[in-house]
């Protein structure tokens, strides 16, 4: 539902002193998604437009809701183990339309949807088994499986490869089933970092096992596949240093490096391919050793273990948690949440350099983690989270709680504006921003200021002040601009020459507040012609070192006319 417009309201950022707009990215709220009652877990988006979202009812886990390109719902599914409905974790989309949907079960009963169980018939338990299901377009249930061995198994993230297979990344206790490494302790519930390779048709292909720690057996295991098929796999295996194996498509270990990390990286929640050689991570950390000073952490590396950049995104009040990203262009824009659930964060970053381009905070007096951030399209942006709606988010829908996303929309606003002097000081400013602009605030060189369109302002004397026009949107999007501004005349005819000033500097003839182009030459007394310079900006000068002492003759002349002064030149 569309917001009702808010003026002047808009999330701060620190704008440049001179000479241009924001060059970068960032949003403002526009419109809120209330998909359910049940709180939303995943979602995932077709290029086509059409989304599923993977929702908790509590205690309903695994109830997907199907939702057309125009927004209408087409239908929802409940997928169970006989009785039992297990906890869902992601939904992913497949190339064909349909979709992934992981989580773990413990049925053993080997029903329909959840079979070939690995139970453990020593002990005579049912531990956790990764649960895979694959859906059409409508939720028709494709295939299911149930991966990994005898003893707990358990899911960190998922990601679909480019020809539609699947690889999952978690932690496995077992040494048999699935798991293709006999000599994990039989019973030592070690907790190893494990990812599995699953084909389109539910075949479990490869598995890969890092090295176990009491760091990497707690924390986020990831990867990535990159654009030659080959996967980059990431182990935090201690505080200050994460693992890093290459892999190639059918599982193979192609190398190994080791990459250094600020203090207390817990793992990395997002890992995306940027070019065809670098890896953009992307994790919660802290800033200072030991102060439980945690920040979102971004860190860019290459696929030989060469780190490029890193990038903590802090707030200096509470914590601030890394949520999501994507990547568009060469630029990465990445979500956010804050410890004390009062608002959630948009920042966008330049890539390979990591600089932040923005940060914007948006406030509510209750917002959730954020679950999932995607793109909509080159100016959309969906976030998926709980949002009270007050504050930045003043929805015209009454309610307590909109469960669903948050659509944000690109800023697109281009601040811009001309003016011209009209006598005594005075200048006339008109307005020339693009992107449908509503709100104007002047500055006038710290001298003064102005809400209206096109105003004018009247300076204390003649000379170049600094003007900004700060400009906001119906979105409540703002952009900034600030330029010179000469004040005097407008810069042609007799008047632009008498404007001109100039002044003998250690040999050089200096001169400002040119205001066209003009020509200087310099005569003797008698007539005879010395030099002769072209100036069009101020600042410019004449080098007087050749010249004796004496008085001398100074023209200048532009199209409309010629002044004569004198000067004299002493040693």
């Amino acid at each position: 539902m569309k917001k009702s417009i808010l003026l002047l309201l808009f999330a701060s950022i620190g704008w440049p002193i001179l000479n241009a707009q924001i060059p970068f990215t960032r949003y403002a709220p526009t419109v809120e998604h209330h998909v359910g009652n049940g709180q939303l877990l995943d979602m995932a988006i077709h290029p086509d437009g059409s989304m599923a979202f993977l929702s908790l009812g509590d205690p309903i886990f695994g109830n997907v809701l199907f939702r057309e390109p125009d927004g209408t719902t087409m239908g929802s599914g409940l997928y169970k183990c006989g009785a039992d409905i297990p906890p869902v974790k992601q939904l992913l989309p497949h190339p064909d339309g349909g979709y992934y949907i992981v989580g773990i079960h413990q049925h053993f009963l080997n029903d329909t949807l959840c079979p070939n169980f690995h139970f453990d018939t020593l002990m005579q338990l049912a531990h956790p088994d990764i649960w895979v299901l694959r859906i059409d377009a409508a939720g028709e249930v494709l295939w299911s499986q149930s991966v990994g061995g005898s003893k707990p198994e358990g899911v960190d993230n998922a990601i679909v490869t480019q020809a539609g297979d699947l690889l999952v990344f978690g932690h496995t206790n077992s040494n048999d089933g699935d798991v293709s490494y006999p000599d994990n302790p039989p019973n030592g519930f070690f907790n190893a970092p494990w990812m599995v390779k699953i084909s389109a048709q539910g075949q479990v292909l490869w598995d890969f096992q890092a090295p176990w720690s009491l760091a990497s057996s707690n924390y986020f295991f990831n990867g990535v596949e990159m654009p030659d098929g080959n996967v980059m796999v990431f182990n935090v295996e201690d505080n200050e240093f994460v693992e890093l194996y290459r892999l190639s498509a059918n599982g193979e270990e192609l190398a190994h490096h080791t990459v250094p990390l600020p203090e207390n990286v817990q793992g990395f929640h997002t890992i995306l391919p940027y070019q065809n050689d670098k890896v953009l991570l992307g994790g919660t950390g802290e800033m200072v050793a030991g102060s439980f000073s945690r920040a979102a952490y971004l860190l860019l590396v290459d696929t030989t273990g060469v780190k490029l950049a890193e990038r903590f995104l802090k707030n200096n009040q509470q914590d601030h948690y890394f949520e999501s990203m994507f990547i568009q262009g060469d630029e990465a824009v990445v979500a956010g949440s804050y410890y004390d659930y009062d608002g959630m964060s948009l920042a966008s970053l330049e890539l390979p350099t990591l600089f932040q381009n923005s940060y914007q905070r948006f406030e509510s007096s209750n917002v959730p983690f954020v679950h999932r951030m995607l793109p909509l399209d080159e100016n959309r942006v969906a976030v998926m989270t709980d949002i009270q709606p007050d504050q930045d988010f003043q929805w015209t829908q009454s309610g307590i709680f909109y469960k669903g996303f948050v659509e944000f929309e690109r800023c697109n606003l281009g601040p811009s504006f001309s003016y011209q002097n009209s006598g005594a000081n005075t200048v006339q400013f008109t307005n020339t921003s693009t992107g449908g602009a509503i709100d104007f605030a002047w500055d006038f060189g710290g001298l003064g200021s102005s809400f209206s369109e096109n105003p004018s302002f009247t300076f204390p004397a003649m000379g170049e002040y600094t003007v900004c026009l700060n400009v906001v949107d119906e979105k409540i999007c703002g952009n900034k601009i600030c330029q010179q501004v000469t004040v005097g005349i407008n810069g042609t005819g007799e008047e632009a020459l008498a404007s001109i000033q100039w002044y003998l500097n250690d040999n050089q003839l200096i001169f400002s507040h040119l205001l066209s182009k003009t020509t200087a030459r310099v005569f003797a007394p008698d007539g005879r012609f010395i030099m002769e310079k072209n100036l069009s900006a101020s600042g410019e000068s004449i080098s007087l070192e050749r010249l004796g002492t004496g008085v001398f003759l100074l023209v200048l002349k532009n199209e409309n006319g010629s002044v004569t002064e004198r000067f004299a030149k002493f040693d």
